[in-house]
């Protein structure tokens, strides 16, 4: 092995030849000895003898090993040459790995995202970038998260430019694009936050196609606090829905798709629901906390009856429903074969009546599978309790979750009794059921959450025979209790 040596500063003895053991043995070269050794192979400094103090990374005595010296020279250089790791096979993954662990955060992207697929790199180049990021949101890989994250704020700072009165040029425009191009290898989920501008979403999905699986648009500016100027801050503009309207036609690959928060009102949503109803990919559509009404859930509702309709997962809490487009949805539901998850919460103007017919419709569905039901604050009286009773009652198995929650009027009196009485009878499905803030007896309320406590212990167990996770179900039916004793 070929060692470089620093020269040792003036006043100070170079490192003393090796002497005979005491006992006889041949001496060891300061190359063999233990600790320099480590050096070698961890790639920090080591004292050269035993007892001696560690020197310090680029001073005498410190001895830097060739190979330590190679590899930092081709980190150094690796953007004029990145043989090293371009040509598989030209040098073993060992020292492929400690090249790129010395590699700069600050190489062009598109080298290191052509070249470097180590988690370790990324890990770095996003620390260094962001603070606190986390991979969880980002398929568990930090490269798809320096992709993502860059991407967003990229599309952002473009439509800040132009949202700001700035003159977009050609060239800002075509660099964006080509950024969208190199990063789909790697971006899958987007979550776009800005003022009402011109984000270019059909060259998103133009760009991106083929890879990009989630999307989230809010049409707010960052630090709004600070900088409200009433309708240049918040909402989605009627050009914005058109042109994701037009976008969504093609989108083949989007399974998700979150709209909330954006002032989405009835002409907006019709507009997107065109769009809608020729996609087949959207699974997940959150239209939540918007100004949607009667006609904007009509709209939706058209979207669900479709036969090549596949969305599962539908969001329309916190909007402006009444009593109109509760029984649009309610004739929808009962011939949508896909949805798994609606959520009505939040919408008062729906009332009693209405309330009805949506459960109703549930239970009368022949081609339903409908898991999670969420009627909170919905204004549900006797005649939902009655048809929520009745929905309980007929349950097949499929639904699991009720949330009804905040309705007055739901569980007071007999109707309170005969929910209580269908849920305590035959039905071991449902394992939440919220009727906070519903007017239900402390005996019926008591009698709902021994109920859906026996069915959640059950399916506990049928889980546990299936993988042998007895100790999960202990601490998830604790967790279930605490949640009912609060």
């Amino acid at each position: 092995m070929v060692e470089a040596t620093a020269t040792p500063p003036a006043g100070q003895d170079r490192v003393p030849t090796p002497a005979a053991s005491e006992h006889g043995e041949p001496a060891k070269l300061i190359s063999e000895r233990a600790p320099l050794r480590d050096a070698i192979s961890h790639k920090r400094a080591q004292p050269l003898a035993p007892g001696d103090p560690t020197p310090k990374r680029d001073g005498y005595p410190y001895v830097a090993p060739l190979r330590e010296l190679c590899v930092e020279a081709v980190a150094r250089d690796f953007v004029r040459d990145p043989r090293a790791i371009r040509e598989r096979g030209l040098l073993d993954a060992k020292c492929v790995k400690k090249i790129v662990d010395v590699l700069p955060v600050d190489l062009p992207l598109e080298l290191a995202g052509e070249l470097v697929a180590d988690e370790d790199y990324w890990q770095r180049r996003s620390t260094v970038r962001w603070e606190n990021p986390e991979t969880v949101h980002h398929g568990r890989s930090w490269k798809q998260l320096y992709f993502e994250l860059n991407l967003q704020e990229a599309i952002e700072a473009h439509v800040a430019k132009t949202s700001t009165g700035e003159t977009e040029t050609d060239p800002a425009r075509d660099a964006l694009r080509r950024l969208l191009v190199f990063s789909k290898q790697w971006a899958r989920s987007l979550k776009i936050v800005h003022a009402p501008g011109a984000v270019d979403v059909a060259s998103v999905f133009e760009c991106t196609g083929g890879s990009l699986v989630s999307l989230d648009l809010t049409y707010i500016a960052r630090n709004v606090e600070f900088n409200y100027d009433g309708a240049n801050t918040v909402g989605m503009r009627l050009g914005c829905a058109r042109a994701l309207s037009r976008a969504l036609e093609h989108a083949e690959t989007l399974t998700h798709l979150g709209l909330s928060q954006n002032s989405i009102d009835d002409p907006k949503m019709n507009l997107l629901a065109s769009g809608l109803a020729e996609n087949n990919s959207v699974t997940s559509l959150d239209l939540g906390r918007n100004r949607i009404g009667d006609g904007g859930a009509t709209a939706v509702a058209r979207v669900l009856a479709k036969d090549r309709c596949v969305v599962s997962r539908l969001d329309l809490g916190d909007n402006e429903i009444g009593a109109d487009g509760a029984e649009a949805l309610a004739r929808a539901l009962e011939v949508s074969s896909s949805l798994t998850s609606l959520s009505l919460r939040l919408n008062p103007k729906i009332g009693d009546e209405a309330g009805a017919a949506v459960l109703d419709a549930v239970t009368d569905s022949s081609c339903t599978c409908l898991r999670e039901l969420d009627v909170a604050a919905c204004g549900l009286g006797p005649k939902s309790a009655a048809a929520l009773a009745r929905l309980l009652r007929a349950n097949r198995g499929h639904l699991r979750s009720v949330d009804a929650s905040g309705n007055e009027g739901l569980g007071a009196g007999a109707t309170g009794g005969a929910v209580a009485d269908a849920l305590y009878g035959l039905n071991d499905a449902v394992l939440h059921f919220d009727v906070r803030g519903c007017g239900f007896s402390d005996d019926d309320a008591a009698r709902i959450i021994d109920k859906t406590l026996d069915n959640a212990e059950a399916e506990e167990t049928r889980e546990e025979q299936k993988t042998g996770d007895s100790a999960g179900r202990i601490f998830r039916l604790d967790f279930l209790q605490d949640i009912a004793q609060s």
